[in-house]
């Protein structure tokens, strides 16, 4: 990712080398007597300015969106100029998403975005603060950090983390609306982050609805010198955005997928594309070789904080090239937040949310990562969750004042899209990218849309039909399936699942071949005295997991040996093994 890493207070020159032997050579970096800033990535998303006398100096590192008067752009480093050296900087004014720091002689001021989708760590060493865009850094300058457990259950065991506390003792997080003030004589600091809320962002102009307004933030980035690349797959979210740049009439842009030729999802892309006649660049996925894939792996995991599995890094190696096409990518992540797809929570938990009934929606958030924790452990995580869900509900607005649809709404907003967009932020390092759905502007209007509207998809099927209505006579994905265009979203989902049922999906083998590729040194690890003697693991049911894949050739183990070989990483990233 696009990265920042700096040291604060009365630093000795051994923690200031230690620090500098992390980061790779940097862009941009400035120092005093009581401070060092460093950045790096690609110039496009890390942009800094220092003043004439070297007494003051910003960085800002992503990607940040401004909306004025009617348009959108994407913010140079004049625009952020303006922004960071105006007294009254308010990260509540911009869109996109970034970390940012400002120093002036004697006060180091941090912020990330609202939504939190680009975080900041920091920990506190002896006379000093590190601090960093990146956990795995700040990981290695603190010989305190540990897992904590209790906060660590909800990061495991639920498809939510429901928490935006960090989860390692010893490290504090900027997230939703952070900001940290850092004084450097003497050395003092707070932190504090604001969850997100509708109400928070400035309002537009009242002529800009749902539609406008997203159609803004989609095309925003063709008025550049680079080429927009949407990420087109089968699924509703990115047609949508492939409706609007069509309505554009502009000819700079293009579409890019990622997956195997006989995928669904690339079949429909492929058939979109060559009825509209767009250029199309195709990404298979591939393993790399086993000397080069650790090392990757590792990287890889690092950056992305057991948000997704080792395996998913492969679907994700096509940065460089786009890069090298000089694109802007986008992508139709979170476009469920806008069309009401959390289900499951909705339906089946609606006496819970009114109940405040921590448990029930515990059980109807659980996601099965890998059974491979001690008793003990898994006790304390547990115990963990219901706190911190209890947190949450004091922290949220009552549900039956808000509404129960908007509720839900916003605990996703809340949760799920900090935990889950650590992608988009890994990939600041190597392009320009950005989500349309994910604007705080565009989700203000989301939440003032009536939900009649939003429901079964009837906006997003309105948009196609009045922009492209040829994109509506073509299937949509979902699951590794197809389903007809326009069916709601309760009938899709059962249609999903019975075909689902009856074996008429997509059998990706990507994860299954990328283990047998690792084999020798998965298996290797399972048996090194680093894991044999690990206390958090049930040795037995370790072994199990990764002897039933391997020995016993039952391969619907295979994503939950991803997810351990996943967590042994990230646990030797963090504890410097």
């Amino acid at each position: 990712m696009g990265w920042i890493l700096g040291l604060a207070g009365n630093y000795s020159e051994t923690e200031l080398q230690k620090l500098k032997s992390i980061h790779p050579s940097p862009f941009h970096s400035f120092s005093s007597d009581k401070m060092y800033l460093a950045t790096g990535g690609i110039p496009e998303t890390c942009l800094s300015s220092i003043s004439e006398n070297n007494f003051s100096c910003w960085i800002a590192c992503g990607v940040g969106i401004k909306y004025e008067n009617g348009q959108t752009f994407l913010m140079n480093k004049s625009d952020w100029n303006s922004e960071l050296t105006n007294q009254n900087f308010s990260q509540y004014n911009l869109n996109g998403h970034f970390a940012a720091a400002i120093w002036n002689k004697n006060k180091l001021e941090l912020f990330t975005d609202q939504l939190g989708i680009r975080n900041i760590y920091l920990t506190k060493l002896n006379d000093s603060i590190a601090f960093s865009t990146r956990l795995d850094w700040v990981s290695k300058l603190n010989k305190n950090i540990s897992i904590d457990w209790e906060k660590f259950g909800a990061r495991w065991f639920l498809l939510n983390p429901i928490s935006n506390e960090s989860f390692l003792k010893n490290v504090e997080i900027m997230n939703q609306g952070g900001k940290a003030v850092i004084s450097l004589n003497p050395l003092s600091y707070q932190i504090k982050n604001q969850p997100w809320h509708p109400d928070l962002v400035p309002s537009l102009s009242e002529d800009k609805d749902f539609i406008s307004i997203l159609r803004d933030f989609t095309l925003c980035g063709l008025n550049n010198d680079k080429k927009i690349s949407l990420a087109l797959s089968g699924d509703l979210d990115s047609r949508i955005l492939l409706a609007l740049l069509i309505s554009s009439k502009s000819e700079n842009w293009s579409l890019h997928s990622f997956y195997f030729r006989e995928h669904p999802d690339t079949k429909i892309a492929a058939r979109i594309s060559k009825e509209l006649n767009v250029e199309h660049f195709f990404w298979e996925p591939s393993i790399p070789p086993i000397d080069k894939s650790v090392s990757l792996l590792t990287e890889y995991v690092g950056e992305t904080m057991l948000a997704t599995p080792e395996s998913k890094y492969l679907n994700l190696r096509f940065y460089l090239p786009l890069y090298n096409q000089n694109k802007i990518v986008i992508d139709g992540g979170y476009g469920e937040l806008a069309r009401r797809r959390y289900l499951r929570l909705y339906l089946k938990g609606k006496e819970a949310l009114y109940n405040n009934d921590s448990e029930k929606v515990i059980y109807l958030l659980k996601y099965n990562r890998a059974d491979i924790f001690s008793d003990e452990y898994a006790r304390l995580m547990y115990s963990g969750m219901k706190k911190l869900m209890d947190e949450i509900f004091c922290s949220m607005p009552l549900v039956k004042d808000y509404g129960i649809e908007n509720w839900v709404d916003l605990f996703e907003a809340r949760t799920r899209l900090v935990y889950s967009s650590v992608e988009q932020s890994r990939s600041d390092s190597k392009l320009v990218n950005y989500m349309p759905f994910t604007q705080p502007s565009f989700l203000k209007k989301v939440f003032k849309t009536p939900v009649s509207e939003r429901n079964n998809n009837k906006i997003f099927y309105k948009i196609i039909k009045d922009f492209s209505p040829v994109l509506s006579k073509i299937p949509l994905v979902k699951g590794g399936t197809t389903y007809p265009f326009g069916l709601g979203s309760i009938p899709s989902s059962i249609l999903i699942k019975l075909k689902n049922k009856l074996g008429f999906y997509y059998k990706d083998n990507l994860i299954i071949r990328f283990l047998e590729t690792l084999s020798e040194y998965i298996q290797d690890t399972v048996n090194s005295g680093d894991v044999t003697s690990c206390e958090y693991y049930d040795h037995k049911k370790v072994k199990d997991l990764v002897e039933g894949f391997y020995r016993k050739k039952n391969l619907a183990l295979a994503l939950e040996v991803d997810w351990w070989l996943t967590f042994e990483t990230w646990r030797r990233i963090i504890e410097r093994t």
